[in-house]
C-alpha cells in the first residue's frame, strides 16, 4: 500500500471561477509533453531577476516548479491556468477576482509561478510599443510586493491573490515613478450598482464632462514609502508624455483616483501639510463614494493565522483608530484630476 500524500502534496484544485473548465480539453491537448517552459529553472530565473526577486525566492520557486512538473495532474492544471490568464479571450480580471485566496504554501507558490509565466508576454507587449525596460522593471515591483505579503501572511514564497497582478499581465497598469497608472474608462473601477445608477442618471458624470465610457487614466498608490508632493508631481508629469508617446490611441479626458485616500474626512484628522492631505487636495471630488473596509485593514497585520492589532505609530494610524472609536466610518471616494 502506498503512503498517503502529505497535505501539501494534494493536487491543485480547480479554481472557483465561472466556467473554469472552458478550454480545459484544448489545454490538455496542447500540453507540452517535453515540459512546461515556465516551470524550467532558466525561465524562472530570467523573469525572476527582471522582477527584482531575491535569489533565495527564485531558488524556492524553482524547487516548487520541479515538484509541480513531476505531477502530471498539477502540471496540466497550471498549464490550463496559464493559457486562460495570458491568451486572448481567456479569463478576465473579474474572473480572477473569484479565485480563492491562497491559504497554504502550495497554492501560493502555484500562483507565483503563474504570474511569472505571464511576464514574457508583458515584456513583448512593452517592447512592441518601444517602452524602456526600466519601466517594465518598475511595473513588476508589484510582484515583489505580493511575495512580501505572502511571506508575512503565510510564511512562504508565493502570491496570495492573483487578481491585482492580472492588471499588470494584461498591460493595463504601468508604474511611473512613485505612482501607478491604469488604462481604462470611467466605468472600469465602479461597482455594477454604481454603473447602473449612472446609466439611469448620468448627471453626476455629465456635469464633469464625462460618461461611463469616457477614456481615463486611473491612478494607484503602491505601498512604497512616502508619497511626497515632489515625487507625485514627477509621476504625473511623466504620465502625461508617456501615454501620449506609447499609447497614442488612448486619449484620457482625466486622471481618476478611487481610494480611501479620496475620503475628505482625512483632512479633518491630518494636518494640511501631510502628504496624504496634499495628495487629496489635488483632486476634484465626484459625488460617488461608499464605506471602506480597506482602510480598516491597515490596522491589522496580514497574518491569516494570528491576526493582531497593527501599530499606531503614525498620525494616520492614530487617526484611523480614533475615528473608529468615535463611531465614524471611513469612505472610498472618487477624485478627478483634469489632464
Amino acid at each position: 500500500m502506498s503512503a498517503m500524500r502529505p497535505e501539501t502534496a494534494k493536487p491543485l484544485h480547480p479554481l472557483h471561477c465561472p466556467d473554469w473548465r472552458h478550454g480545459f480539453d484544448t489545454s490538455c491537448a496542447s500540453f507540452p509533453e517535453d515540459g512546461i517552459w515556465f516551470l524550467k529553472r532558466d525561465a524562472i530565473g530570467s523573469v525572476g531577476r527582471l522582477a527584482g526577486l531575491d535569489p533565495d525566492w527564485i531558488e524556492t520557486l524553482c524547487v516548487s516548479a520541479e515538484r509541480f512538473a513531476e505531477d502530471r495532474t498539477d502540471a496540466q492544471m497550471l498549464w490550463h491556468w496559464h493559457r486562460g490568464l495570458v491568451d486572448p479571450g481567456g479569463w478576465s480580471v473579474s474572473d480572477t477576482a473569484l479565485w480563492p485566496i491562497a491559504q497554504e504554501p502550495k497554492l501560493a507558490s502555484a500562483y507565483a509561478l503563474l504570474v511569472l509565466s505571464g511576464v514574457q508576454k508583458l515584456c513583448d507587449a512593452f517592447s512592441a510599443r518601444a517602452i524602456d525596460e526600466s519601466v517594465t522593471r518598475d511595473t513588476l515591483r508589484d510582484v515583489y510586493r505580493a511575495i512580501q505579503k505572502s511571506l508575512e501572511g503565510l510564511g512562504c514564497v508565493g502570491v496570495m491573490k492573483v487578481r491585482w497582478l492580472t492588471h499588470h499581465l494584461t498591460h493595463r497598469i504601468i508604474e511611473l515613478g512613485r505612482l501607478q497608472f491604469e488604462i481604462g474608462r470611467v466605468g472600469t473601477k465602479l461597482d455594477e450598482s454604481e454603473r447602473e445608477a449612472l446609466r439611469i442618471n448620468p448627471g453626476p458624470l455629465a456635469v464633469h464632462g464625462m460618461a461611463l465610457d469616457t477614456p481615463v487614466l486611473w491612478v494607484h498608490i503602491p505601498n512604497a514609502g512616502p508619497m511626497t508632493p515632489q515625487l507625485c508631481d514627477a509621476s504625473f508629469a511623466i504620465a502625461q508624455s508617456f501615454f501620449a508617446d506609447h499609447f497614442p490611441e488612448h486619449k484620457p479626458a482625466a486622471i481618476l483616483c478611487r481610494s480611501w485616500l479620496m475620503d475628505r474626512q482625512l483632512a479633518d484628522h491630518l494636518p494640511a501639510s501631510s502628504n496624504i492631505v496634499r495628495f487629496l487636495s489635488r483632486f476634484e471630488q465626484l459625488p460617488i463614494e461608499h464605506d471602506s473596509d480597506e482602510i480598516q485593514q491597515l490596522r491589522v497585520r496580514p497574518n491569516l493565522r494570528r491576526p493582531r492589532p497593527g501599530p499606531q505609530r503614525t498620525g494616520l494610524e492614530r487617526a484611523i483608530v480614533r475615528h473608529f472609536h468615535a463611531g465614524g466610518r471611513w469612505r472610498v471616494g472618487l477624485g478627478k484630476l483634469t489632464v
